[in-house]
């Protein structure tokens, strides 16, 4: 099957997202540690910290495995919709 300017534009696209969220979590960890200690939690304030970054990669290390099964039965561009939607309304959740 060739490869059309709509593969490309998705992979390019799914490529983007992938990138930024690279950089919006390496942007966000020198923050960290003046945030850890406004939260006043003693001990536990920096391990709370270091959640904040482990958890999406956490979430992506566990759904990864599933993700490929439900976009063979669902549709690739169908599950790429919807998961850039529960990426926005997850993301948007913590405003």
């Amino acid at each position: 099957m060739p490869i059309s300017k709509a593969h490309v534009r998705a992979g390019l696209l799914v490529y983007a997202i992938g990138m930024s969220s690279g950089v919006t979590i390496s942007s966000v960890a020198p923050s960290m540690v003046p945030m850890a200690a406004d939260l006043n939690l003693g001990s536990k304030s920096a391990f709370l910290a270091q959640m904040v970054l482990m958890t999406p990669a956490l979430a992506m290390l566990i759904s990864a495995p599933f993700t490929g099964a439900i976009a063979e039965r669902f549709g690739y561009k169908r599950t790429l919709v919807i998961g850039l939607l529960g990426l926005l309304l997850f993301g948007l959740a913590g405003l």
